[in-house]
């Protein structure tokens, strides 16, 4: 990765993750809520920024399930990014007119953690 995306790796562990290093957690990370906008100009490498980030993150939480919300005009480009990347990370395009069987069953199981953890 290049410096600004190592830098970009460790904001998005520390708001994410909680933690600054890499050892394993003490909680699990439902219940360590966090979030953080990467907002780098285009073409800076933010989509591989979070694959890498996205394939760390389940290595060490491998429970968690991880959601990017962008906007739909990107998602094919996301789509085609996590297929060609040699990492084994589930990619389930929400916007799609044509759901297959496997995804609708992965949005109700999103919304039905999202709404678990906000109670």
């Amino acid at each position: 990765m290049y410096p600004h995306q190592c830098g970009g790796f460790e904001f998005m562990w520390k708001h994410i993750a909680r933690a600054i290093t890499f050892k394993r957690p003490r909680e699990p990370l439902s219940k360590s809520r966090g979030g953080c906008i990467i907002s780098h100009p285009p073409g800076t490498g933010k989509t591989r920024l979070n694959i890498v980030f996205l394939q760390s993150l389940l290595n060490i939480y491998p429970k968690s399930r991880p959601v990017i919300i962008d906007p739909s005009s990107l998602l094919l480009n996301w789509e085609a990014e996590f297929q060609k990347s040699k990492f084994d990370i589930p990619f389930y395009n929400l916007n799609s007119k044509n759901f297959s069987s496997q995804e609708e069953e992965a949005t109700v199981h999103v919304f039905r953690c999202l709404t678990d953890a906000g109670r």
